[in-house]
């Protein structure tokens, strides 16, 4: 008798409910003084997103317009997974291995919410469930996942990409940092 279907899903089931747990006392636990920690024992956390973003610009401006849309997407993620969520977790888990496993089992875009969204509105007050960029009728979130099924797309089976998504990808990589990343860091930097 092997692992079955049913396994599985039940499996699914009660990581969904521990990172559920986690997600409920973190919240309640956040202290800005750990992020604030993480960022400064890692001050160049967001320069590989920077950089990214600035080579996804160089590319789009070449005409490389797939290309640019993928690089602006990936440095939107890395904002999201490098520079908020994993400070955030190592901030509420001392372990640098613990730390590490729950923020690779957050990587799921369904589980992201959840925890980084309250936590981001009560350090910067940006709340990211209902926050849109100048003139868009939808979030700034659902524009990523937008793009970043597009940017898949692209990788996965070799999507064509129109140049008005690659700008729009352009312009979601730039609020993310503008509007979501740099709010946060500002928000938690030391006084002086």
């Amino acid at each position: 008798m092997g692992f079955t279907i049913e396994d599985a899903i039940y499996e699914m089931h009660a990581v969904d409910e521990a990172l559920d747990e986690l997600r409920a006392s973190a919240i309640a636990e956040f202290k800005q003084e750990r992020l604030r920690s993480y960022y400064t024992k890692h001050p160049k956390v967001a320069q590989a997103a920077i950089d990214t973003l600035k080579e996804a610009q160089a590319l789009f401006d070449a005409g490389f317009i797939p290309a640019s849309l993928v690089f602006a997407i990936s440095a939107a993620e890395q904002m999201l997974m490098d520079t908020l969520l994993r400070p955030i977790i190592h901030g509420l888990v001392h372990s640098e291995f613990a730390a590490e496993l729950i923020a690779g089992a957050y990587v799921r875009l369904d589980h992201l919410p959840k925890l980084l969204f309250p936590i981001i509105a009560k350090t910067a007050n940006v709340d990211l469930s209902t926050y849109s960029r100048h003139d868009q009728p939808i979030t700034l979130w659902n524009e990523y996942k937008r793009l970043r099924e597009i940017r898949n797309g692209v990788l996965h089976h070799g999507k064509r990409v129109e140049q008005g998504d690659a700008s729009t990808a352009l312009a979601v990589g730039r609020a993310m940092w503008t509007d979501v990343v740099e709010h946060v860091m500002s928000a938690v930097a030391p006084s002086e």
